[in-house]
């Protein structure tokens, strides 16, 4: 048994023009494998854990969705001793795009702020690496 887990991923982007439909689920995959690409490895786009057995409580005042709150999840699992898995060659989590978006598009302050309190979670250097899995 594994006890208290955090199981992440990333997402598979794939640019949907106009003219593109999904009718089926099974249209899903197919369209993953054939033009989806994974995001960045430095980023995590989703995350599952057990009701109550994630240390919530240890968790700064940060804002969901930011850049870096994935990595800060992560970092804090780690250094709570939890169990981080990485499901994403096990489970596609397709996102549809219809232009191209890419993280460097954020404002380099977020970026700045965010770092700052990934720093902070640090307890020996070296113990954490930012934005990896």
């Amino acid at each position: 048994m594994l006890g208290r887990t955090l199981v992440t991923g990333r997402r598979t982007n794939v640019l949907i023009g106009n003219r593109s439909v999904i009718y089926l689920p099974n249209h899903v995959t197919t369209i993953a494998r054939q033009r989806g690409r994974l995001f960045t490895p430095r980023a995590e786009d989703y995350f599952f854990v057990a009701f109550n057995d994630f240390p919530w409580h240890r968790v700064a005042d940060i804002v969901i969705g930011r850049v870096g709150y994935d990595n800060y999840l992560v970092g804090l699992a780690i250094q709570q001793n939890v169990t981080v898995v990485d499901a994403t060659s096990t489970i596609l989590a397709f996102h549809q795009q219809t232009v191209k978006e890419t993280w460097l598009d954020i404002e380099a302050t977020t970026k700045n702020l965010i770092i700052a309190v990934l720093e902070n979670l640090r307890t020996k250097p070296g113990t954490l690496r930012l934005y990896s899995t």
